[in-house]
């Protein structure tokens, strides 16, 4: 078989031992690289290890297996890929990062590989991926290393428990394509599906305003255990989203269902949008509620789905709960430890507990985002208690469900 070299390089305003350092984890991948979705260290033996990447290719998803040798010394890694993927016979190559100047690196990244049987067509693809990926790599490589203060790592957690079928709750998840008739902030989603456990989701999403946001992911699944993702489409203060679902049976009755989010915020940008004194914890708080709440709606459908054996088309019976709105409230006046909510009487006067009207304002706005409903004109002026939120929030919710 004929081998095909290519050769990409870039220069980094950062020293080589701080951009080797990023390549060499591959933990940090998909979310530093823009091609991988979610990348995994199989063994690890001193500087040898077998790692396994899922990354586009081509407009498809892909995977292969890579042993890679790492010098620290000379900041150099070497790769070979040991199982992969037809049109793919074979391929390895090489990171170099060198010294450009006494704050500087040169990064160089070479691909040597052969298509089966030769075939020019599969050369000709392969070379494209090659060409694509490591032009977008190195992009990304060259924009963390010089811009390492910029961007603020957010990552958060919701779970729900519950008794019913494990399988039944991956499945819910795992057949997106089934969102729009399940959950009511799903408008259509498109999916497409590469070999077993590989997918892209194309997807509208309906926010409490009405207005429609389009995302796209890459999907790795792993049957009844988890599922990892990377949004390809990004707003302008994200660097990077990639998450996880993750099935556990808790015991022979209780399913744990958990969706996990990591966000790499650029606060440059983030800054430049809301203002110069956005603190890093008001942009932590703005990419929980964002990403949290259409999380939240769709664990509490995973929870109804999963609970009902015989299934249902419909789009779940949601409901508003206590606990839901005292978080919402809590939340709302920041974690004040001297507003007790958790312990609040339903009847009591919101004022007294010491929520005041624009702490109701921002409740009022975290349970439309939670939910994918919206409050009528003027509900912070007529909403005084626990119990009337409650009333005045289910109603709504019911109205447009």
């Amino acid at each position: 078989m004929t081998e095909n070299t290519l050769t990409h390089r870039i220069r980094v305003d950062a020293p080589p031992a701080q951009v080797y350092t990023l390549i060499a984890d591959v933990g940090r991948w998909p979310l530093l690289l823009t091609p991988t979705v979610h990348a995994e260290q199989l063994h690890r033996h001193d500087d040898e290890e077998l790692i396994q990447l899922w990354a586009t290719a081509n407009g498809g998803l892909t995977t292969w297996q890579s042993r890679r040798v790492l010098t620290p010394q000379t900041h150099t890694i070497e790769f070979a890929q040991v199982k992969f993927t037809a049109p793919v016979a074979s391929m390895r190559g090489r990171w170099d990062i060198t010294a450009a100047g006494p704050h500087a690196s040169q990064v160089t990244l070479h691909h040597t590989f052969s298509a089966v049987d030769d075939d020019p067509a599969a050369v000709a693809l392969i070379g494209a991926a090659v060409n694509h990926n490591s032009t977008q790599e190195l992009a990304r490589i060259k924009q963390a290393a010089e811009h390492a203060g910029t961007g603020l790592a957010v990552s958060f957690d919701d779970s729900v428990e519950f008794t019913g079928s494990l399988e039944r709750a991956y499945e819910f998840i795992h057949r997106s394509d089934a969102w729009p008739d399940r959950l009511p902030h799903v408008g259509d989603v498109d999916l497409t599906e590469y070999g077993p456990d590989l997918q892209t989701m194309t997807m509208t999403t309906i926010a409490a305003d009405g207005s429609e946001h389009r995302t796209t992911s890459g999907r790795v699944c792993r049957p009844a255990a988890r599922i990892f993702y990377k949004q390809y489409e990004l707003p302008p203060v994200m660097l990077a989203h990639t998450g996880r679902w993750i099935f556990e049976q808790i015991d022979p009755a209780t399913v744990k269902v958990t969706s996990h989010h990591d966000v790499i915020v650029d606060m440059t940008v983030a800054r430049s949008i809301y203002g110069v004194g956005l603190s890093d914890a008001d942009a932590a708080r703005m990419v929980r509620d964002t990403l949290g709440g259409n999380s939240r709606i769709t664990l509490s459908a995973t929870r109804d789905w999963a609970a009902n054996r015989k299934g249902t088309s419909a789009v779940p019976n949601l409901t508003v709960t206590e606990d839901d709105l005292k978080t919402c409230l809590q939340q709302a006046v920041g974690g004040d430890d001297d507003i007790d909510i958790d312990t609040a009487d339903l009847d009591t006067d919101l004022v007294e507990l010491g929520i005041d009207s624009l702490a109701k304002i921002d409740a009022l706005g975290r349970l439309e985002r939670q939910f994918g409903f919206r409050f009528p004109e003027g509900s912070a002026d007529v909403i005084d208690t626990i119990r009337n939120f409650l009333t005045v929030a289910n109603e709504q919710l019911a109205g447009q469900s």
